[in-house]
């Protein structure tokens, strides 16, 4: 079906398309058989490593490695258009998208919330815009769509308290807040009955959401490997950085203690480094001595890449 076949990372479906994201970033699209039976390599998107898609009624996503978002049509009836950046969010690196039925949202690195509405053509009705009121001060760790609502899984960053805010269409009583009896609600609701309360993983219907009680470990929207590609990539709760002299190009790595003792036995094994990682003694560090090697800034990302995901790019 895909010639030689790149593996599969994760599969969406939308009103119309069915969508498969590859290990090598690639995705490709098939649909309805009036339009298109076989899978194709979605174009325009050939140079970016995508590392998330989302497939709403008329709207499909990708999220790239360096936090992009890119959008286009998904409809029957006006085809698809080709993939084009979200307008209006420049200077916003994301890590998260969702699609609903009229509209979709995004997370940012920062953990604050955007989101825009489409129409059945697949067109952006509104600008993407951040979401604040009951969201302000919150960290958002994950975010599903129904068919007109939107639920958010937050922890205060003050206290660290968790908490489900939900916003949008409310005429089957999705968003779950008590007293709120309107039709719908354009600012993030409070749902008291969840705030304090840990949850593993939250998923939504057209017109409700489930959630499921435990420690949140990152959803299913990702498997450990992935989640920690996107940590080391995005930088994201980064405690300690290090650069490298001698190469051509200067370049600062963001990077996490815990991983960075657990997984680098070079780091484990030597006391002095162990105890400033240990202790939080030094935020920073020079690796020296690579002078003359033909070390590059691409060779350090493979070995960082391999250190966090016993994944080697170079060599794929």
């Amino acid at each position: 079906m895909f010639g030689k076949p790149p593996t599969v990372r994760s599969l969406v479906c939308g009103g119309f398309r069915t969508m498969a994201l590859c290990e090598d970033g690639s995705v490709w699209r098939w649909g309805t058989n009036s339009s298109r039976g076989k899978p194709e390599r979605i174009p325009g998107l050939e140079t970016k490593i995508i590392v998330k898609i989302s497939c709403g009624l008329y709207e499909c996503l990708a999220l790239t490695e360096t936090g992009e978002v890119f959008h286009w049509t998904n409809t029957d009836a006006y085809g698809d258009s080709d993939p084009l950046p979200l307008e209006g969010a420049q200077g916003a690196s994301f890590y998260d998208v969702v699609s609903g039925k009229f509209g979709s949202a995004a997370i940012t690195t920062t953990g604050e919330v955007w989101t825009w509405k489409t129409t059945p053509f697949g067109a952006m009705a509104s600008v993407p815009t951040p979401v604040k009121s009951e969201l302000q001060g919150k960290f958002c760790r994950e975010l599903v769509c129904g068919d007109v609502h939107t639920t958010a899984l937050v922890t205060d960053s003050t206290t660290g308290a968790a908490g489900v805010c939900a916003w949008g269409g409310n005429s089957f009583k999705q968003l779950g807040v008590q007293g709120v009896a309107s039709a719908s609600e354009s600012e993030p609701q409070v749902i008291i009955d969840l705030q304090g309360v840990e949850i593993s993983l939250l998923r939504c219907g057209a017109y409700h959401n489930v959630a499921i009680l435990g420690p949140w470990m990152g959803g299913t929207r990702f498997t450990l490997v992935a989640a920690l590609r996107e940590a080391l990539r995005t930088g994201i709760l980064a405690d300690m950085s290090f650069s490298v002299t001698g190469l051509k190009e200067e370049k600062k790595w963001n990077v996490h203690r815990a991983v960075m003792f657990t997984r680098c036995k070079k780091l484990s094994a030597n006391a002095e480094v162990k105890a400033a990682i240990l202790n939080g003694t030094e935020d920073q560090f020079v690796l020296s001595g690579l002078e003359g090697k033909g070390i590059t800034a691409d060779h350090v990302d493979s070995v960082l890449e391999y250190i966090y995901t016993d994944r080697c790019p170079m060599t794929q």
